[in-house]
């Protein structure tokens, strides 16, 4: 399925609040998130999940966690700057 479609899939499925709320932390960087989103990046990273955005608009530049730059989540569609920012979404692969 393409990228698109995943994305629509996923926001018809969960709402724009998990998109609004991993906006705003990667906006406004809190210690806390910040901390959760490396550790879930090194989770995504080994993940087959974890590929390149194939559409280059919507592709998120990560200065952060540079990892995470261009990258997006292939079950879901979300943006991984975005996804592993917020707590409302939580991907299944992730340990607790």
């Amino acid at each position: 399925m393409g990228s698109i479609f995943k994305k629509t899939k996923s926001l018809l499925k969960h709402g724009i609040k998990p998109i609004e709320q991993g906006l705003k932390n990667y906006n406004t960087p809190i210690i806390e998130i910040e901390s959760l989103a490396i550790k879930r990046s090194k989770e995504c990273i080994e993940c087959e999940n974890f590929v390149d955005e194939p559409i280059d608009f919507m592709a998120v530049k990560d200065d952060r966690i540079p990892e995470l730059s261009g990258k997006m989540c292939d079950e879901c569609g979300c943006e991984s700057p975005y996804l592993l920012r917020q707590n409302i979404k939580i991907c299944k692969y992730w340990n607790k």
